[in-house]
């Protein structure tokens, strides 16, 4: 039996966000959408990436609810990245489209490569509302968008 799971390590409270500080990662994808980066709250994260020195590119064509092609959009980015850590920055949708990216990045791997060439990347979630908390450990949907 084969097993695909992200878990949670939580960290809350002032100062959060200089957690990231305490991973070790030299090259992440910011996974959100399309607000969180007009409101240039993805700014409070990309001020600590640039102080630390590490490379980042951002993915910000999530929508709520998430199709699968969008998935599918990020998987495309974060193969061609690189990635050592994916970091969702959002409400539900970006962390779980994230996940999902994550999850089918694996699957690639598994099914086409079987090289062992792309290492499952470090997943953090920073929710920017209290209640998509839950969504770091619960069940991810996505829906097919009809063409």
């Amino acid at each position: 039996m084969k097993r695909f799971y992200v878990g949670p390590k939580i960290f809350y409270g002032k100062d959060t966000l200089k957690g990231l500080w305490d991973i070790e990662f030299e090259k992440a994808l910011i996974v959100t959408d399309k607000f969180m980066v007009d409101l240039k709250v993805i700014d409070h994260v990309t001020k600590i990436l640039k102080e630390e020195n590490i490379t980042y590119s951002i993915f910000s064509q999530v929508e709520p609810n998430p199709s699968i092609g969008t998935v599918i959009k990020g998987l495309i980015q974060i193969m061609k990245d690189k990635p050592d850590t994916i970091i969702a920055l959002g409400g539900g949708s970006p962390i779980d489209a994230a996940k999902a990216m994550i999850y089918f990045g694996m699957k690639v791997q598994e099914s086409f490569l079987s090289l062992g060439k792309i290492k499952k990347p470090t997943f953090v979630a920073i929710p920017t509302k209290v209640y998509p908390l839950s969504r770091t450990i619960k069940k991810s949907l996505f829906y097919a968008a009809e063409r």
